[in-house]
């Protein structure tokens, strides 16, 4: 499991960081683009709330996320004037976290957090193998297209890891992981319940590579891995 800096970013700020939403925040405030973020999750609830559970449920990959779940990633959703500011930066990552927050919210808000003792480990969504620098033809890759590829593999492997680092938050305190859930963002009570989980991050850590993280990404990895989990363990919606 790869290392993540603990401290907590107020801001997007690192331009190469594919957790890090560095577009479509221009124009807002750190805190107008979560709550526009988090609204987005809460319509797409609303409106397709069976298919936005499968896509947490069945951890589909990015491609299937945006090309075959339709109407996912839902436009309707994103309605002038801030909604539409944060497009640009709406990935796929970004998609599973809005729904997954507003998912924890919506149906778990009053159930206690789970006991995942007996819960096997979660599947997460591997990169396969690093790319190679021949083509299957055997003739080499242009340098511009393996860099690409390369590039493109370390932030799905990056993903993979993120993904099973939040896993590990959640199961080392559910308690602390669903009260983190259930905060506004940007409040007092968020801050306050980043400092309660942040024992579990870094227990999930191990020396390695490290990412300066934002609150939306670290918080929205746990809501994926906590909701997974929970229903896993036989919670239901409420």
């Amino acid at each position: 499991m790869m290392a993540i800096a603990l401290s907590i970013a107020a801001a997007a700020a690192a331009q190469d960081n594919p957790f890090v939403p560095t577009q479509g925040i221009r124009g807002l405030s750190q805190a107008e683009w979560r709550y526009a973020f988090r609204d987005y999750g809460i319509c797409v609830v609303s409106r397709y709330r069976k298919l936005a559970t499968a896509v947490i449920l069945d951890n589909v990959d990015d491609e299937t996320l945006v090309k075959h779940r339709k109407p996912l990633p839902a436009n309707d959703c994103l309605k002038p004037p801030k909604m539409l500011s944060i497009w640009a930066g709406l990935s796929a990552d970004r998609v599973r976290y809005a729904i997954a927050d507003a998912l924890v919210r919506s149906e778990l808000k009053g159930s206690p957090a789970p006991d995942l003792s007996a819960v096997p480990k979660l599947s997460h969504l591997e990169p396969g193998p690093p790319p190679a620098r021949a083509a299957a033809t055997g003739k080499p890759l242009p340098e511009k297209e393996f860099e690409e590829a390369s590039k493109q593999y370390r932030e799905q492997y990056l993903f993979a890891q993120f993904s099973r680092f939040g896993e590990c938050v959640v199961r080392t305190n559910p308690a602390a992981a669903r009260d983190l859930l259930l905060t506004e963002p940007e409040s007092v009570q968020e801050g306050a319940a980043f400092g309660k989980v942040k024992p579990a991050m870094a227990n999930c850590l191990i020396p390695g590579e490290t990412m300066a993280l934002t609150k939306l990404p670290l918080r929205g990895t746990i809501a994926v891995n906590y909701y997974r989990l929970s229903r896993a363990s036989g919670e239901r919606r409420q």
